[in-house]
């Protein structure tokens, strides 16, 4: 055993039926989780892994191809390496190509059926291996290059993305990993703070949205004073839109009694990607119609995933929904920390409940990490489940005592890290606090806001859909929604009044129709045939703003809001520009 990695034989000749015959039959106590450090010749290694580092060995090597060889119903990938050595050769088109020998070589070999195990042989001389720096290293004499693994540079990412933490706080939690060894430094953790640094410029890049984008995005926040509730530029962008009709919509379903009926409930997900900018709704289902639709009330648009962020969409919700700490409202999610901190935060009287879906979801994908086969993550998935639909606290522990002993010991780890979202946000126990909410099959899913996630993706039919278009989709979307809660109220429609909600509705003379009423198919179409018009109704209504001019050049469209008796602004259903006062 080399530093976590296993030896899995040795020979100078591997037949294709000894290796079909050991990935299908493994030796489970003999596979490798981390990749060698400089094997020798002769070596054979069984990786069990989900990623590439078994790569990482500390050698540099040049790709030699691949073949495929069909077995039966299966098919054997066969990927060739040979050594890479000092120096370059010129090509004919003029381009420098790495100097490689068929000296020392590697070939990995891999199932169709299971591509998570890996087995490499090393043939030839390892001796032939001459240390190189990095490519883009300008010194006369750089250091050893060694490539760090896929599996670190994702959890440096994902660190960097959290917005939590800066490059040097995410260096030092990397290497103060006790359990990698000295050979390992640098292959399973980060190499220096340098590293660190390229990987946050390259995420920044990444999710960096255009200058126009921005600007864009603030002439029309000036001009929808009332669904646009504010936008932040820096240090990241992000932006708060909600119809107050809507908002008025749920402050009155939060007034419903529901103890004797499915409770009011609000939806959040973990972000989509939308563009070069990421999406987070807020959901509910309207109660007090058949079906119980679902609705937005009010998306986050942010530039990244950070905690604070999020907090801050939850404190804007908690001001515009007063009554929701009053009445404990729940909340389902997943199981995205971030988010989790950032509802409890400002709802510290609401339970945040998390989705059941979302829990099995990330057991198979780590039981796929750990080589289970079908059979075995079937079994395990019944496990979590009978866990919890388990009636109480001490039910589910006894459960647990039972099962954990038929457990793999990766599962067993595995499942000490989830099992406090289990006790405090999934159990069956949690959710019947709130009567009629418990589904005996699903438990507790986030299915609505993952439905409403749906229509958004159908919308955005243009794959790098500009983030002021995205705006004006969404304030036609939640105007469509509006619309059918008021045809519903007045007995028309698609959506129906419950019997006991008859006291609800309203005469049809009352329905307040949107003067630019689209329908969800053709949201987006309306809208990308406008922007131009849009962008420049609004960039000349802020040049005439400046200069202290109340006439808008050139617009054409009708204002948002209407002026009331003492002069103040109320939000309409009619265009998405509103004329700002000066």
């Amino acid at each position: 055993m080399d530093s976590g990695s296993i030896v899995y034989m040795h020979t100078d000749v591997l037949h294709q039926t000894e290796i079909v015959d050991i990935l299908t039959k493994p030796e489970t106590s003999c596979t490798s989780n981390v990749p060698p450090y400089k094997p020798k010749a002769n070596e054979v290694y069984l990786f069990q892994t989900g990623a590439d580092d078994w790569k990482c060995d500390q050698y540099l090597w040049i790709n030699n191809g691949t073949k495929s060889v069909t077995i039966g119903n299966d098919v054997l990938k066969k990927h060739f390496y040979k050594i890479r050595l000092p120096g370059t050769t010129d090509k004919t088109n003029g381009r420098k190509r790495p100097v490689g020998s068929l000296q020392f070589k590697k070939t990995a070999y891999s199932l169709k059926s299971n591509k998570s195990l890996i087995l490499v042989h090393y043939e030839g001389d390892e001796t032939v291996y001459v240390p190189v720096g990095h490519g883009n290293s300008k010194k006369s004499d750089p250091p050893e290059y060694t490539r760090t693994a896929p599996s670190v540079l994702r959890k440096i990412e994902q660190d960097i993305r959290s917005g939590e933490k800066t490059a040097m706080d995410v260096y030092r939690e990397s290497i103060s990993n006790g359990s990698v060894s000295s050979e390992h430094q640098g292959v399973l953790n980060a190499r220096n703070v340098k590293q660190v640094e390229n990987l946050v410029r390259k995420v920044n890049e990444e999710e960096r949205l255009s200058k126009d984008d921005i600007y864009n995005l603030l002439l029309l926040a000036y001009h929808m004073d009332g669904f646009i509730h504010e936008v932040t530029v820096f240090p990241d962008l992000s932006s708060i839109i909600a119809l107050p009709e809507m908002i008025s919509i749920v402050n009155q379903l939060l007034d419903v009694n529901t103890e004797d009926d499915v409770p009011f409930v609000f939806f959040y997900d973990t972000t989509f990607k939308c563009g070069d900018f990421f999406v987070s709704p807020l959901v509910f289902r309207n109660i007090i119609f058949e079906d119980r639709p679902i609705m937005p009330v009010a998306f986050l648009i942010h530039s990244r995933k950070k905690e604070k962020t999020h907090a801050r969409f939850f404190e804007f919700v908690a001001s515009s929904f007063p009554k929701i700490n009053k009445t404990s409202v729940p909340f389902v999610t997943d199981r995205e920390i971030g988010l989790v901190n950032a509802i409890r935060k400002n709802f510290p009287s609401c339970d945040v409940l998390m989705c059941w879906n979302h829990l099995i979801k990330d057991l198979k994908f780590n039981l796929q990490q750990m080589g289970a086969d079908q059979s075995n993550t079937a079994l395990y998935v019944s496990h979590l489940k009978d866990l919890l639909r388990s009636d109480s606290e001490a039910e589910y522990m006894t459960l647990k005592d039972e099962l954990i002993r038929k457990w793999s010991k990766p599962v067993v780890v595995y499942f000490e890290k989830m099992e406090k979202d289990i006790l405090t946000h999934s159990g069956k126990w949690v959710i019947d606090k709130y009567q009629n909410l418990y589904d005996p099959y699903s438990g507790i899913t986030n299915n609505a806001c993952e439905s409403m996630n749906a229509v958004i993706k159908r919308l955005n039919k243009y794959r790098e859909l500009p983030v002021d278009c995205f705006v004006l989709s969404m304030f036609y979307l939640q105007n469509y929604y509006i619309n059918e809660v008021q045809r519903g109220l007045a007995g028309i429609g698609n959506y129906t009044l419950r019997t006991k909600f008859n006291h609800a509705s309203i005469p049809k003379d009352e329905i307040n129709v949107p003067k630019q009423l689209v329908k969800p198919a053709d949201i987006v179409k309306h809208v990308m045939s406008e922007i131009d018009n849009v962008r420049d109704t609004c960039s000349k209504d802020h040049v005439s703003v400046e200069t202290e001019s109340s006439k808008i050049e050139g617009a054409n469209i009708l204002p948002l809001v209407s002026e009331t008796s003492d002069g103040t602004e109320n939000p309409t259903m009619s265009s998405p520009i509103a004329h700002k006062k000066n």
